[in-house]
């Protein structure tokens, strides 16, 4: 493993792991697809590669969500919205101290990133990268966090 994994506990109680990794000049948060597991991540050779050279230009925010790896389990009856999402990344976020942050999305995690994190384009976000994610998964989320994203029409 290369990076210390750590914690946040979110407004509703929940903890949340992530890593930090590089001192790039950019915030780099990095949403994975429906599982991951922080730790188990860097034994996987091609992964932990990935995730070295995002770090070579960015400070690489990494997090386990919630109900995955580290992070606090959930119960089937309770899954997270996106709103819900956003505001465990927002609160990792705002625990290492990243003002302004660009994110990478993979898969169901490009879903998440289609908020915006602070909620009122006030320039919070600076760059969203989306990765393997259909625009149709999930369908009434994606397209009610469509629908608020700044500069979005309809």
């Amino acid at each position: 493993m290369i990076a210390d994994t750590r914690y946040t506990t979110t407004l509703d109680g929940f903890r949340i792991a992530y890593q930090v990794l590089g001192e790039g000049p950019v915030d780099l948060a990095y949403v994975p697809a429906f599982a991951s597991h922080l730790e188990h991540s860097w034994e996987c050779r091609p992964y932990a590669e990935f995730l070295r050279r995002l770090s070579t230009f960015s400070r690489l925010i990494m997090i386990d969500r919630r109900g995955t790896g580290l992070s606090d389990p959930i119960s089937g009856d309770a899954l997270p919205t996106l709103e819900t999402r956003m505001g465990d990344l927002t609160a990792v976020l705002d625990t290492v101290g990243s003002e302004r942050t660009a994110f990478l999305g993979v898969m169901e995690g490009g879903s998440t990133c289609a908020l915006d994190r602070k909620g009122g384009g006030d320039g919070a976000t600076t760059r969203t990268i989306l990765a393997c994610t259909d625009p149709q998964d999930p369908p009434q989320q994606l397209s009610r966090a469509s629908a608020r994203a700044p500069g979005a029409s309809g």
